[in-house]
């Protein structure tokens, strides 16, 4: 307890004891010129909310999604296609995923309490590791607003403006999404309950993305008959159903349910509204239900694709070496 606490001291005052990658969150979190929401104020303070963070990230995704773009029509894809842009989005994607994904885990790593629940400025939070969090979610706000606009481009780009189906359900994830880290700033609390959400949500992205990354780049001609692209497709479709089934299914609902258990035993004596509660947790549950379709996909691919294969090369390996086939 007191390491933690001597720990905390330093970090309050120097932020050169934080881990590289959250001195790059701090960075980015306190040298940006602030840029204030007048609407929309922090009930802790009644300041207004900060969004500069928030607009860089898209404009910096913005800019990705750019230069992935014309990298892949230099590698052969059709320009201004569906197929292109889709690829373009999921490497897009690839870099929000990933860059979140090792954000929070050191946020998680560095942080000296648990409580989904709990205020932004509990004493036992050290004011650098706070601005790295906001950061963080500010940051995934971000990609929120960039990929909003990307859908409705796109839209325009290959179907006359017209929105699918899944446009519209992306585009309600993000809202919703939006909201609820908004919210986790605007209240000051909650916004461990968000960066869980978003750690489990994300951690199996990096495959998911690289499904649909894969999937398209060998529809293509000239790639079709790539067998290491085939190769890594298998190996990262594989990955993706080994993390995806016991996360969504399990991993990810245990952590949703204490989640929703402090919010609704804690939430409110931190300042959250009753009703902030209830919305916030409609959008977790969803989240889990929408899950389900990709979860049953992923499954049939381990039992259909993977599970034979594994029991094959152990029959084999068990054959070479003389003892009994399974």
């Amino acid at each position: 307890m007191t390491t933690t606490k001597k720990k905390n001291e330093t970090l309050t005052t120097n932020t050169e004891q934080l881990p590289f990658v959250l001195r790059c969150w701090h960075t980015l979190a306190t040298s940006l010129p602030v840029l204030h929401l007048p609407f929309l104020k922090k009930s802790s303070d009644g300041r207004p909310l900060n969004i500069s963070v928030s607009l860089v990230s898209a404009l910096y995704l913005a800019t990705v999604n750019w230069m992935a773009g014309h990298t892949l029509v230099a590698l052969g894809f059709p320009p201004d296609t569906s197929l292109t842009l889709e690829t373009t989005a999921a490497v897009t994607a690839e870099f929000h995923s990933n860059t979140l994904l090792l954000g929070l885990a050191y946020l998680f790593i560095t942080a000296t309490r648990y409580q989904p629940s709990a205020k932004m400025n509990a004493p036992y939070n050290p004011q650098p590791w706070q601005d790295c969090c906001d950061a963080v979610i500010s940051f995934c706000i971000g990609y929120m607003m960039y990929d909003f606009g990307f859908i409705l481009v796109k839209a325009y780009a290959t179907n006359g403006g017209e929105l699918t189906s899944d446009d519209t359900t992306f585009m309600a994830h993000h809202v919703m999404t939006t909201v609820y880290m908004m919210q986790t700033r605007v209240y000051g609390a909650g916004h461990f309950s968000a960066m869980i959400c978003m750690f489990w949500g994300e951690f199996t992205n990096p495959f998911h993305n690289g499904y649909y990354i894969f999937k398209n780049i060998l529809s293509l001609d000239i790639y079709q008959s790539s067998q290491l692209l085939s190769t890594l497709q298998y190996v990262n479709n594989g990955l993706f159903a080994l993390t995806y089934v016991p996360i969504r299914a399990a991993i990810g609902p245990v952590y949703f349910a204490h989640v929703s258990y402090d919010l609704v035993a804690n939430g409110t004596s931190n300042g959250i509204p009753v009703w902030v509660i209830g919305l916030w947790l409609v959008l977790i549950w969803g989240v889990v239900y929408g899950s389900v379709p990709w979860i049953q996909i992923a499954w049939s691919w381990l039992a259909d694709d993977y599970w034979p294969v594994l029991v094959s090369l152990w029959n084999g390996a068990g054959a070479g070496a003389g003892g009994e086939e399974l």
